[in-house]
């Protein structure tokens, strides 16, 4: 009865630790603010930098003349009236809004690590969540500054959001915008918070107006939805203007090698990934899209190399599993690719594409009987071709 006592006791204190960790994370809401510009037809997420001044990302602000800022949680509006200075390698920005005081948020001088629990602030027009909690996936800062990726879910409207650890320090500004099958438009990423300290160190205490280049992310913004309607050409086409308009953005030379991949540019594809990288290196997706070029072009060594390089930065990134597994399964190392594949599979169960995968390698090693096992798994997940493996290989 006593240990019964003592359990209960126990669940009680974290049960209130736990809550109270939310209420100390949600006192950190008037340090940030919701972002409008050109009459309210976009909007972003920044915070408090010091009084009258906000960060938030690039891509928020370019293109527009008007804007204003409000702290969430109030209703008051602080109009923007110019910016100090901005990076477009890392698409960060200052803004002034003399206006606005509010307690800065402090920045983080340990870097992240895996695991890490993290927090992010729900534009108020996308949601009434208000605070956004997950975990670091992985960081590319161990070994230099560049990309934390983490579980939470984060859309447009969060761009230029603080992310901050459990202390109330930021840790990252959140940035969006990768096209993939393995990591869409809503993976949380955030530009690593050393790179604003960068920024913030130029010192540029001039203000300048509202009305930084027209036009860069909105065709960024396009090729997106080309993308995911398949038109690949028209989805390069949008990011060429855009790399024109801004050509030092990571990410516009990462997305714009995914769909160089898709056309099969396996070359401009690879020079792409290696612009990417330049301005971050280990930049996990950059490494993964080199690999699976490389791959096309029968250079698999390298694709190995850099499939090991995705992994050595991310342990949990399956579809670099997979895609291992299948240069090994090129090189006739069966034992190697199905291993892989068990990896890929531990880490995404649900993956249908993933049993495909070693299905296939099982089937035409001998192992027929657990490959077939495999093509039914995956027409169990809503793999369309499956029936068609099963009907060619196994319903003899």
């Amino acid at each position: 009865m006593k240990r019964i006592i003592n359990l209960l006791i126990l669940t009680l204190c974290l049960t209130t630790y736990s809550q109270n960790a939310k209420e100390d994370v949600s006192k950190y809401l008037s340090s940030t603010v919701t972002i409008f510009l050109d009459d309210n037809t976009k909007s972003g997420s920044g915070f408090i930098f010091e009084n009258g001044k906000i960060i938030t990302n690039l891509h928020v602000i370019e293109g527009n003349k008007n804007g204003y800022a409000i702290i969430n949680g109030t209703d008051i509006k602080h109009k923007i009236d110019g910016y100090f200075d901005f990076d477009d390698r890392t698409d960060l920005a200052i803004l002034s809004a003399p206006t606005l005081e509010g307690k800065p948020l402090t920045f983080a001088s340990e870097k992240p690590e895996i695991g890490d629990k993290v927090f992010a602030f729900e534009n108020p027009i996308i949601s009434s969540k208000i605070v956004l909690e997950g975990k670091v996936n992985y960081t590319s800062s161990s070994k230099s500054n560049g990309i934390i990726k983490t579980s939470i879910p984060l859309s447009q409207g969060n761009s230029g959001g603080a992310l901050i650890n459990s202390k109330g320090q930021v840790i990252g500004i959140v940035n969006s915008g990768v096209v993939s099958e393995i990591e869409n438009f809503k993976a949380g990423y955030a530009i690593e918070v050393s790179f604003l300290k960068k920024l913030l160190k130029r010192g540029n205490e001039t203000k300048k107006e509202l009305n930084i280049r027209k036009g860069a992310f909105y065709y960024f913004n396009e090729s997106q939805l080309k993308y995911n309607v398949k038109d690949y050409q028209g989805a390069l086409l949008d990011l060429n203007k855009t790399i024109e308009l801004n050509p030092n953005f990571f990410m516009y030379y990462y997305n714009r090698a995914n769909i160089k991949l898709k056309l099969r540019d396996y070359e401009g594809s690879i020079n792409d990934c290696n612009k990417a990288l330049e301005i971050i290196p280990n930049f996990v997706l950059a490494y993964n899209v080199r690999a699976l070029s490389k791959s096309k072009i029968k250079d698999y060594s390298g694709a190995i190399n850099d499939f090991n390089k995705s992994i050595e930065i991310d342990t949990n990134f399956a579809s670099a599993y997979n895609g291992r597994g299948l240069v090994k399964a090129s090189l006739k190392d069966i034992t190697g690719a199905i291993n892989d594949f068990d990896k890929a599979i531990q880490i995404e169960p649900k993956n249908e594409l993933f049993y495909v995968s070693r299905g296939g390698i099982k089937y035409f090693s001998d192992l027929k009987n657990e490959g077939c096992e495999d093509f039914q798994k995956a027409k169990e997940l809503g793999f369309k071709d499956a029936q068609a493996l099963i009907n060619k290989f196994c319903n003899k």
